[in-house]
């Protein structure tokens, strides 16, 4: 029988994850902030995953855009059953998942899924074969409408160099058995770690092993399996992906990570003065990556690309809303860029979070602030700090915005998921004014469920519910590093935390309208 795996571990479900960059407002952001026409999310419009794995971005992202058709696509006939049960469980009836590999989607007599107005994958570039590379281009090139954008994230070199020994070594030694993959990678890293204390020169002070076997401890098993022990993993130079995909007319604009399209926040002033000599993109591009190593890129292309002018860009600039998602006093003016850490003039962005404190605001609201006149603050380096340093979030039109009981149900689904599944140490619910995500613990999330049926519950009370399902599930509570032992004692500590978390951040979950 023909292996339909093509490669690709299957045997081990795809951990349960959300990533922010590919939702419609965030690769808007990305379109405003490099100078590009974005694509409107204000009335209908299309949206398409490919390697959608249990659905969990494609579900949130459809629970929160009521207005958008999605279709996912996964070949994992276990994800796309995952997902659909979550759909249906979350009453989402703006989406579609379909069970089939990448080349299934372009052969002959394949349906029509119509035209996207963004077509996204996470990772998948890395993890497939060549074959279902070029799928992905033509199904790209097909499907993606003028002016649409499509994000593609991957490994990257030089980033990855290190990395690609550790994948390598652990995907030939999971060739040694049949087990199962779980069984696999853990073998692998028991075997790596003794060649490292015998000192193997390419795994010394190698910081992607370090990190391997701090996820296995943790249990990651799952992003383990699917992140190295892939049989045709590989990791890219800017310029080969880029290449790649310009037969599907895609032209690159720039990084979901917003911070990085700032030279500032990756090059000195020489570095950048030397790229910005360089007329080809892919070149400068992939020099840039040599001079700053990005180990992971999280791409933005557009098919058919439209430069902003000036004028229209501010004005898109300032016409943007945005809401903070961490408390103002746990604001951090300290930006962790790639070339280290930057210093926000507090003078400026003090007033900016007083104000957002209060609610949210557009950017033009906010640069006319009194305290903002005498200050350079210019739109385009508001959205990209706040929204890059996940400080702040863009906000849907009103009119674009999921209606609360939406998101509640979503939200439900996902506090059941957390009762009787294992799932990740963070967990996404989903926020219906950005159309996104806001990260909680599985305890936190089994309070959020309960605070959403009696808003006066109480810490206590609350602790004493969810202890017995913390601790069911296995989770281990730590105060000062030790381990809390006692059901009391841990009743005592969650009911600290979650007098804490309603203060701190039931007032954010008003603001992004999830309470």
């Amino acid at each position: 029988m023909e292996d339909w795996t093509g490669g690709y571990t299957a045997d081990v479900e795809y951990r349960a994850s959300y990533f922010d960059e590919q939702s419609p407002l965030r690769l808007c952001a990305t379109a405003l902030v490099t100078g590009w026409e974005p694509r409107s999310v204000e009335g209908e419009f299309s949206y398409c995953e490919l390697g959608c794995g249990q659905g969990t971005t494609a579900n949130l992202l459809a629970a929160t855009h009521p207005r958008g058709r999605f279709v996912a696509v996964d070949f994992n006939p276990a994800h796309i059953a995952r997902a659909r049960d979550f759909a249906s469980a979350a009453g989402i009836g703006n989406i579609t998942f379909i069970e089939r590999g990448f080349t299934q989607l372009v052969e002959p007599g394949a349906p029509d899924l119509g035209e996207f107005d963004f077509i996204t994958l996470h990772g998948v570039w890395s993890w497939v074969n060549d074959e279902n590379r070029r799928a992905i281009v033509e199904f790209i090139g097909r499907s993606l409408k003028p002016g649409g954008i499509a994000y593609v994230s991957y490994n990257a070199l030089p980033g990855w160099s290190e990395g690609a020994v550790v994948q390598r070594a652990l995907y030939e030694v999971s060739q040694l058995s049949r087990e199962p993959a779980d069984r696999q990678v853990t073998r692998g890293v028991e075997l790596l770690t003794k060649l490292r204390d015998a000192k193997a020169q390419a795994l010394r002070n190698n910081r992607t092993l370090d990190q391997v076997v701090a996820l296995h401890r943790r249990g990651a098993i799952s992003y383990l399996v699917h992140e190295y022990l892939g049989a045709n993993w590989r990791a890219f130079w800017f310029s080969e992906v880029s290449r790649a995909l310009a037969p599907a007319k895609l032209g690159w604009i720039g990084s979901a990570h917003l911070a990085d399209n700032f030279p500032a926040s990756r090059f000195t002033p020489e570095q950048a003065e030397i790229l910005q000599s360089i007329p080809a993109l892919d070149v400068r591009e992939t020099l840039g990556d040599i001079i700053d190593p990005i180990e992971f890129r999280r791409d933005v292309f557009v098919r058919g690309g439209r430069r902003l002018g000036r004028t229209r860009q501010e004005d898109l600039l300032r016409a943007t809303r945005l809401a903070l998602q961490v408390p103002a006093h746990a604001f951090d003016y300290e930006i962790k860029f790639r070339q280290g850490r930057g210093k926000l003039n507090e003078a400026a962005y003090r007033p900016v979070v007083e104000a957002l404190a209060e609610h949210p605001r557009s950017v033009g609201e906010l640069l006319d602030l009194p305290e903002l006149r005498r200050t350079t603050l210019k739109a385009v380096e508001l959205v990209g700090m706040l929204v890059s340093s996940r400080q702040a979030m863009p906000l849907l039109p009103d009119e674009a915005t999921a209606s609360a009981e939406a998101a509640a149900r979503f939200n439900r689904a996902v506090a059941a998921t957390v009762r009787d599944q294992d799932v990740p140490i963070l967990v996404a619910l989903a926020m219906p004014r950005p159309g996104s995500a806001y990260f909680l613990t599985p305890a936190e999330v089994l309070a959020y469920d309960i605070l959403g049926r009696d808003p006066e519950a109480r810490p206590p009370d609350i602790a004493k519910e969810i202890w017995p399902v913390v601790k069911a599930r296995g989770d281990r509570l730590l105060r000062d590093g030790r381990p809390i032992e006692s059901d009391a004692e841990a009743e005592e500590f969650l009911a600290e935390r979650l007098d804490k978390m309603i203060r701190e951040e039931l007032p954010i979950w008003r603001q992004l309208g999830a309470m």
